[in-house]
């Protein structure tokens, strides 16, 4: 179980201009534990708890989604409520599953 969350939010992460869409538990546990740009704070602590504690099969994904947000506020991340309308069974964080993904890659040598 991933967590998908009711409603996906796109954060500005890395540079201006720079959205990523996260939409589930897993994707906001990424962001916190990677690419958020502080570390510190009771509410980015309290995210990073309870996304893990939801992907262990526990708790509500949109407990998480609430935590994620509250950690972006503390860090002063601009999101945004997804906008885009995708069909029905379209991952909402592919984006960001394809850059991950590329990252994963072994690196063949010649």
């Amino acid at each position: 179980m991933r967590g998908e969350w009711s409603q996906p939010v796109e954060v500005e992460l890395g540079s201006i201009g720079a959205y990523r869409v996260v939409g589930d538990t897993a994707q906001a546990a990424e962001a916190l534990l990677y690419r958020w740009p502080v570390h510190k704070g009771k509410a980015y602590t309290a995210a990073k708890r309870i996304c893990l504690t939801v992907l262990e099969g526990e708790g509500a994904p949109d407990d998480a989604r609430e935590a994620f947000l509250s950690a972006a506020k503390e860090a002063a991340v601009t999101v945004r409520e997804w906008q885009k309308n995708l069909p029905e069974g379209k991952s909402v964080g592919t984006r960001w599953g394809k850059r991950r993904r590329a990252l994963q890659k072994p690196h063949q040598s010649a």
